[in-house]
């Protein structure tokens, strides 16, 4: 139960930090010299043209801060995994014991899971 509670505030904080990052990425991008919002940038597109509201940003910055992001969900992702698997044994039995409904539980949480982050980090990685 320990490792529960413990997972969860992991997750929470990979998340969280990841969350944040994101959100200065965005700031740094709307705030930099010649960028405008929402509402003003469409109305400058369909009017002006693209180019009247772009902005210079340093790609490896935007690229970097993205990827620590990315992997922050990573993380967050990983260690909600393992506080459902001890949720799970804590229900249903540990592993230990052989419990085949908590296999079955834990069987596609560990397939899926795994599966589709592997094809997030590759496609953040691309």
């Amino acid at each position: 139960a320990e490792s529960l509670i413990s997972y969860h505030v992991y997750s929470f904080s990979s998340f969280l930090f990841s969350s944040l990052i994101a959100l200065a990425i965005k700031n740094v991008i709307n705030i930099s010299e010649g960028g405008v919002d929402g509402a003003a940038a469409a109305t400058n597109y369909l009017v002006q043209g693209y180019s009247d509201f772009a902005v210079e940003v340093n790609t490896v910055a935007l690229r970097l801060g993205t990827l620590v992001s990315a992997f922050g969900s990573v993380f967050g992702c990983g260690f909600l995994v393992m506080a459902l698997v001890d949720l799970v044994q804590i229900k249903l039995g540990t592993l230990a014991c052989g419990s085949h409904y908590t296999l079955a539980a834990i069987g596609p949480l560990l397939i899926l899971v795994p599966t589709a982050l592997l094809i997030y980090v590759i496609l953040v990685l691309y």
